[in-house]
């Protein structure tokens, strides 16, 4: 028999340290709902023509370095595709090009190293040029993965 056994209270505590643009994201147990949004457009709905496609991502966090976003259904270009293509950002967040399998419309951003703010809004931007034979509108679709938290 042990007896009773009393245990003095702890407080739980950590540094001070946003993590993923969260300023309580170090205290114990914090927890939020992380939310991502995407927009998507066109500069141009002719084929065989330049087109700019503009994705605006909206979100509440901040995506560490090598978090990805992946865009899927991006279909019906001409331009080439892999090993990458030639994209850009407002704020720099996913560099300047990005692998994208053509045939199969996926395009997958990886967050660059640095210190980049992803909460809010993010423009990213494509120069494609439209297939040789017109299309009906396609259904993009897009998911992410977190990097290393905090780092």
């Amino acid at each position: 028999v042990l007896g009773p056994l009393t245990i003095d209270p702890v407080t739980m505590g950590g540094d001070a340290v946003t993590i993923l643009g969260q300023a309580d994201g170090w205290k114990p147990l914090f927890a939020f709902v992380p939310a991502v949004s995407f927009a998507i457009g066109q500069s141009n709905y002719v084929a065989t023509a330049a087109n700019t496609v503009t994705i605006t991502m909206t979100s509440n966090l901040d995506f560490d370095a090598g978090s990805t976003v992946t865009l899927t259904g991006l279909t019906g270009s001409s331009s080439s595709g892999l090993p990458t293509f030639p994209i850009s950002t407002d704020t720099g967040a996913f560099g300047t090009s990005a692998p994208w399998y053509r045939e199969t419309g996926i395009l997958v951003l990886t967050v660059a190293s640095g210190a980049f703010n992803t909460i809010g809004d993010t423009v990213i931007t494509l120069n494609l040029v439209n297939g040789p034979v017109g299309q009906d509108a396609v259904s993009v679709s897009a998911g992410y993965t977190l990097g290393t938290l905090g780092g």
